[in-house]
């Protein structure tokens, strides 16, 4: 099954020149949980993904 969060999660993550681990710099974000979401073997609560959806500079609908 495609994982468009994951694989949009890591497009958009670069495209702003961040690292895993800028990335969980944020609260309550692990860098374990950013590698797993972006592997796709979990995903973000809805908070982390309106979160990340303003950090990118997306609509939560373009992130998902």
């Amino acid at each position: 099954m495609e994982n468009n969060l994951a694989e949009n999660n890591r497009s958009f993550r670069k495209g702003l020149g961040f690292t895993q681990d800028q990335l969980a710099e944020r609260p309550g974000i692990t860098l374990a949980a950013v590698s797993k979401w972006e592997r796709g073997s979990s995903e973000p609560d809805f908070p982390y993904i309106m979160e990340l959806a303003g950090l990118f500079h997306v609509s939560v609908d373009a992130l998902i």
